[in-house]
């Protein structure tokens, strides 16, 4: 079973990092799942890549193969209306806008959709970011 979706977008240029998959056999035993297919580079190439996912459990039977599609593109706009100012945010399908004043604790910010107009500053300094929907 995946864990996540079966199609994920990653911005060019950032980490990449793969949800993985799970198997159990008939008795619920954990069973090693094998990965192959494309290698992602995220820091070389913007593309379409697939991994594919593999298990046999100790009897020797096989699980159904499943896929991932990753599709690394340069999506993030900080400046989509064009107008030279920090004041909107764009991204595609598969991310979550987050909000945080120090950096360290991330709020999603549910509802947000792309473009998103940031807000004026009030009393605190307030940091913007983009997590992968997994």
């Amino acid at each position: 079973m995946l864990a996540g979706k079966a199609t994920l977008s990653f911005p060019y240029a950032t980490n990449w990092f793969d949800p993985g998959a799970t198997a159990t056999d008939a008795t619920g035993a954990t069973v090693t799942v094998t990965i192959a297919g494309d290698t992602v580079d995220t820091a070389q190439t913007q593309g379409t890549y697939t991994l594919t996912y593999n298990a046999t459990d100790n009897f020797g039977n096989v699980a159904l193969q499943v896929t991932r599609q990753v599709n690394i593109v340069g999506v993030i706009d900080i400046d989509p209306d064009g107008n030279n100012q920090l004041d909107q945010l764009s991204w595609t399908d598969d991310w979550i806008l987050q909000t945080s004043t120090d950096l360290k604790t991330r709020t999603d910010v549910p509802d947000a959709q792309s473009p998103f107009t940031i807000p004026p500053l009030t009393e605190a300094k307030r940091f913007w970011s983009l997590r992968p929907s997994l």
